[in-house]
């Protein structure tokens, strides 16, 4: 059935402008867009808040097991009182404590010391028993409790002088949890206090666990009556914090309490990771050995910096940059069609012949830019899964290849704009010479001739020709470069340019000593995006130029075998030609 040329003009009269099919796929591929972005952010929060809880708990496991080690460490203190039959002096004290290297096993620890449990009225024989040792000794100060517990001894003595002989009987905190250490046979700490030796006035805490006189073979710890002491260490939290907790592997502040009593916090400005606005925050309160502490847990700067992910973003703006893609061929495609609805006006074969030029431009597009699309898309995939899993290794080397792909397919869309440009308005027309239009390419192209170690030649004469000076130059400019980046390796390339005068056309043929074009790719090659050696750098959109721009002044442009093995393009032109007579040729 023969097509009229009503039912074409209506056919591309509907193609100028986008239909709700077009606008119904923009919206899907939007709504796509939108969804998976909603689910990567998800997923993300998602892991982000366990990480957050991960490095929370590891806080608190980490005081605990810390807390747990110094337990150890006093009950050890009780076993050497047993060993000795329940007298331990100075001496045998001083060698324990190093034996047991303090400093080293327990981090954070400020000493570990005897505490004795006597009555305040066998104080004054208590001092005399002492001073024989240590000239120095009293216990202090003086109270009204029925019970006095002087600080007998303590390791490592420099740090700890000052408490010495403190009767820490005399204070409440101090007081109430010898008491309950006494009365339950376990270890206790006390509430916050200051420690008498700590200059700085920091708060701090003490670590009983008491031991008492032997019934048997076993501690009786049901006889409260019958302590003989306590095995204590002080601290100052900021250190036991500094020692338990190290800074370089964790990206969470805490802020510790006990009873309203603010024991240790880097929530405040001094901290250079703290966070005003923190993405997570975390109340946990635990019974450390009769206390309530409270950890109030927040996320810092480096949590924020560590668990950032740029996968949403991403993933939204691949996403976007999709649908203006697809808007823009459509946008393309509806504006070519207007192009050739106003060429259809001069002739309905010239309009079929550009329809046909359009959709094989679109569809090679669309195919060429599926694969940048593809790139993009597999390593964000990459991104995404290295971030589930917790690997930051090549998360730049991802970005880079998404950064790629997208100036790939920038590349393209330029390319195609370019070759939609040409053809499209009237072009500045005006009489030219060939020869000299080249000789002046040459001139400009010398530094890559040279680099090449190329030889340009040329031969004849022709008349001057009617043409746009830009779009001509553009031709001869691709085929010069064409022929150097596909010159033979081992022999320097030798590039002959050659005119013929045919009367109302010429002729100029541009004939290499390079490899040759086979016969089956001579017409592959002018299309768009086709290259014969894909290793070489280009867009493969060069030889589609030439041609298009020799259709537009009337010409052709075609491939030969050269003399001497090469390859010859050949582009014959009429010698007399204006913008209008080359769209109607």
């Amino acid at each position: 059935m023969q097509v009229q040329p009503d039912d074409i003009r209506t056919k591309l009269e509907r193609a100028t402008s986008l239909h709700m099919i077009h606008w119904q796929v923009i919206l899907g591929s939007l709504v796509l867009t939108l969804f998976a972005w909603h689910m990567a952010k998800k997923q993300v929060e998602e892991r982000i808040s366990k990480q957050f809880e991960r490095e929370s708990s590891q806080i608190v496991e980490l005081v605990q097991e810390r807390m747990e080690k110094y337990e150890d460490a006093l009950w050890a203190g009780t076993a050497l009182y047993d060993t000795l039959g329940g007298e331990v002096s100075h001496e045998e004290w001083f060698t324990y404590t190093h034996s047991i290297t303090l400093e080293e096993k327990y981090p954070g620890i400020n000493g570990i010391g005897v505490i004795h449990a006597i009555d305040p009225a066998d104080i004054p024989a208590f001092n005399a028993s002492q001073q024989r040792e240590r000239a120095d000794f009293r216990v202090f100060p003086e109270h009204n409790r029925p019970i006095a517990y002087p600080i007998t001894y303590i390791e490592p003595i420099e740090l700890n002088r000052k408490a010495v002989g403190l009767d820490i009987a005399h204070e409440i905190n101090r007081y109430t949890a010898a008491e309950k250490a006494r009365l339950s046979g376990k270890a206790q700490i006390t509430g916050p206090i200051v420690l008498v030796q700590d200059s700085t006035k920091t708060p701090g805490f003490l670590f009983y666990a008491p031991f008492y006189e032997h019934y048997g073979d076993e501690h009786d710890h049901n006889h409260a009556e019958e302590l003989q002491g306590l095995i204590y260490a002080p601290f100052v939290v900021k250190k036991l914090m500094e020692g338990a907790l190290s800074q370089e592997n964790r990206h969470v502040n805490l802020h510790l309490s006990d009873d309203g009593v603010t024991l240790y916090s880097e929530l405040d400005e001094d901290n250079p990771d703290y966070d005003p606005d923190p993405q997570h925050e975390q109340t946990v309160t635990l019974n450390i050995y009769g206390r309530d502490w409270s950890f109030e847990i927040e996320s810092g700067l480096s949590f924020r910096e560590a668990q950032g992910s740029n996968q949403p973003i991403i993933i939204l703006l691949g996403g976007i940059l999709i649908d203006v893609m697809i808007f823009a061929l459509f946008t393309l495609l509806a504006r070519s069609n207007r192009q050739a609805l106003h060429y259809a006006d001069m002739a309905n074969i010239e309009l079929q012949s550009k329809n046909s030029e359009l959709e094989q431009y679109v569809y090679t597009a669309s195919h060429d830019l599926k694969s940048p699309l593809f790139s993009i898309q597999g390593f964000a995939n990459l991104l995404r899964e290295d971030l589930d899993a917790g690997n930051f290794q090549n998360l730049s080397e991802y970005a880079d290849c998404i950064i790629t792909g997208t100036d790939r397919m920038r590349t393209n869309i330029e390319v195609l704009l370019e070759l939609s440009r040409i053809g499209r308005s009237d072009e500045d027309f005006s009489l030219i010479s060939c020869p000299g239009l080249i000789n002046e390419t040459i001139a400009d192209l010398s530094d890559q001739i040279e680099a090449a170690n190329a030889t340009v030649r040329t031969h004849g004469s022709i008349p001057n020709i009617n043409a746009d000076t830009v779009r001509l130059r553009q031709v001869f400019e691709n085929l010069i470069v064409n022929a150097i980046k596909y010159a033979s390796e081992d022999t320097p390339l030798v590039l002959d340019i050659e005119y013929t005068n045919l009367g109302d056309r010429i002729r100029v043929d541009f004939t290499d000593n390079g490899p040759g074009v086979p016969e089956q790719y001579r017409e592959l090659i002018f299309q768009l995006f086709q290259r014969l050696e894909t290793d070489i750098h280009g867009t493969g959109v060069g030889l589609s130029i030439v041609r298009r721009v020799v259709e537009i002044h009337g010409g052709k442009v075609w491939i030969e075998d050269g003399p001497d093995g090469g390859a010859r393009f050949c582009i014959e032109l009429p010698v007399h030609m204006t913008f209008s007579n080359a769209r109607a040729a």
